[in-house]
Order: structure tokens, then sequence, then C-alpha cells
């Protein structure tokens, strides 16, 4: 037995397929081919687009009062504009266009805080960039070194 096929979907929707079939049976004239009749529905198929890629890694490390600052970049392989959006960040950081600018307090300066940034494409493909800064205290003054000091206190 053997089958020949040829389909071209050029719209989405109902479609009928015809298929053909010829039985090899003692040769092709002593058994009529055999028709069979397929009604499908056929999906549009969804394109592919790229997204933005970010080709910068951010900064992992930070300093209370002093400015973290990363400038983001992301490559859009369809030369896209890319809007950037901070959609988590610790309190106090800010977006200035696609530099994140952040000044941690002394409340932060003590562990990992947590930053997703997202870029978005023209066409709204999207990707984030998650990533935790590790925030440490800053250099202290000899003012707030005494504030903190244990007062000993002579014996009575």
């Amino acid at each position: 037995m053997g089958w020949q096929s040829s389909w071209a979907v050029r719209t989405a929707g109902a479609q009928t397929l015809v298929l053909a079939t010829l039985a090899w049976a003692g040769g092709p004239d002593r058994v009529p081919p055999v028709r069979a009749q397929l009604v499908t529905e056929i999906e549009p198929a969804r394109v592919i687009r790229p997204r933005p890629r970010f080709t910068t890694l951010a900064p992992v490390l930070a300093r209370e009062g002093q400015t973290y600052r990363y400038a983001a970049n992301v490559l859009d392989p369809d030369r896209e504009e890319v809007a950037f959006t901070l959609v988590r960040a610790p309190e106090g950081a800010a977006l200035e266009g696609r530099v994140l600018v952040w000044v941690p307090t002394h409340a932060q300066a003590h562990g990992r805080q947590r930053f997703t940034l997202r870029a978005v494409d023209e066409r709204g493909e999207a990707r984030e960039q998650s990533w935790a800064v590790l925030a440490r205290p800053g250099p202290r003054t000899l003012r707030q070194l005494r504030q903190t000091r244990p007062q000993v206190r002579p014996a009575e």
C-alpha cells in the first residue's frame, strides 16, 4: 500500500483534508483507490518573537550611605526601543532611565537586598533580571562609635 500527501494551509479555521490511498494487492487495476476525508480545525501559528536580553550584570556589593548605581544594558534582537521598570527593590531605590540608583540606609546595610528589573520592547516582549546586593555598614564617625560603645561605670 502506498500513499501521497500534499497539503497547504493558508488560513486558520476549518480545513478539509482528503487522503487517497492505493492498495496494491495484485496490482493497481484490481483494487479501486480508497478515499478518506478528514475535517480538522487549524489554529493560527503563534509567532515567536525574540525577547530583549540583558548584556550587563549588576554589582552585588553596596555600602551604607554611598550611592549604588547599576546601568542596565539590553540587546533587543528586533532593534526596538526598550523601556525599563523596577519590579522589586528596597525602599529608596529609583530608576533614572536605565540606571538604577540607591543609597542604602543604616537599617538596610545588614544583609542582602533583592532587586528585579524588567525590560519591555515595543511589541511587549519582556525579560526580567533579578539579583541580590549585599549591603554593608559604612564607616562610622568617632561620635557614632562613642554612642554605640557600652558605658563602663566604676564599681561602687
